[in-house]
């Protein structure tokens, strides 16, 4: 027999609880998103919902890449803290500065999607302005309606999380400011002459110099716990608000899974925008399938930025 502490019990059944209360979450999502292209489908014509199908799918992508960037942060943050503390060894092999370049080529791309995408969504936005239907707009508003329900459902089902990340980066913000602000009167002390030791006249200012550059290695490592703080906060945020990209995901899913059907008139399949504008009939492709649309995105943008495939 063993036997587990209660403290350790209770941490593996709120595991659990938040677990089912996700999956819970979730099929709800996904019943809505049925429920939502359904109607969809009894009340547009092939052409509205042609039109919606393409909202969704833009919105979807560049919620996708918006997502995406924000992954870039926490490593290239934490890979540049690396090469800056390693720079002055001989020994190092500088790795990092080589894993860093790769992924500052890869951020390129995603950036320049980005830019491509967001022209485009706009391109889409401006065309439905002066194009709108009621049938369109009742669909959208009950979906961002939705929207705002489910995330704030998700938002319940993390709370306890986010309560822990509070409290760590309160722990971290308190002794930072204190070592900053010890270390503000100490410089101003410095500046005022006043050194923490007795040295000879000639030496005082070359000690100065000496004790700076000792006290900004201790200044630049809580610097860098600072960053990794707001970063770990910054991740956690963005893996919540993740649920509403799922939110897209599903809709989208849901209403392709008709649009894609053979009952479907598949003129009205098709995407219509580019950054520029409509795309000429010649030009225009199958909405892309809800699992191929990060493939998709970088397909569609291969003219302006490298076909490169990000691993």
């Amino acid at each position: 027999m063993f036997s587990v502490k209660r403290s350790s019990l209770l941490s593996v059944l709120a595991y659990f609880i938040t677990l089912s209360a996700s999956a819970d979450q979730s099929s709800l999502d996904a019943i809505h998103a049925q429920n939502w292209a359904i109607q969809c489908y009894k009340q547009m014509s092939f052409q509205e919902l042609q039109m919606t199908a393409n909202i969704l799918y833009l919105l979807y992508a560049n919620a996708i890449i918006d997502s995406t960037v924000q992954q870039f942060f926490t490593p290239i943050s934490r890979l540049t803290q690396s090469i800056l503390l390693n720079m002055n060894d001989i020994d190092n092999p500088n790795n990092d500065i080589i894993t860093l370049k790769k992924l500052l080529k890869k951020l390129s791309i995603v950036t320049n999607a980005r830019m491509f995408y967001t022209e485009t969504l706009n391109t889409c936005f401006n065309y439905y302005d002066q194009n709108q239907t009621d049938s369109i707009n009742a669909a959208l508003q009950e979906l961002q309606l939705y929207g705002q329900t489910s995330l704030r459902s998700w938002a319940k089902i993390n709370c306890e999380n986010t309560i822990m990340n509070l409290q760590n980066c309160e722990k971290v913000y308190e002794h930072s400011a204190q070592l900053f602000h010890a270390s503000s009167g100490f410089h101003k002390g410095l500046s005022e002459g006043a050194l923490p030791v007795e040295v000879n006249q000639d030496d005082k200012e070359l000690i100065k110099l000496h004790i700076i550059l000792n006290n900004a290695e201790t200044l630049i490592e809580q610097t860098n716990t600072i960053i990794n703080t707001i970063n770990d906060s910054c991740d956690h945020a963005m893996s919540i608000i993740c649920a509403g990209i799922d939110l897209y995901r599903l809709h989208y899913h849901a209403l392709y899974t008709i649009i894609a059907s053979p009952s479907f008139d598949q003129n009205y399949a098709t995407t219509l925008f580019s950054a520029q504008g409509l795309l000429p009939e010649e030009y225009k492709m199958f909405l892309p399938h809800p699992h191929q649309v990060a493939n998709y995105i970088l397909q569609t943008t291969k003219l302006s930025i490298p076909t490169e495939i990000i691993q």
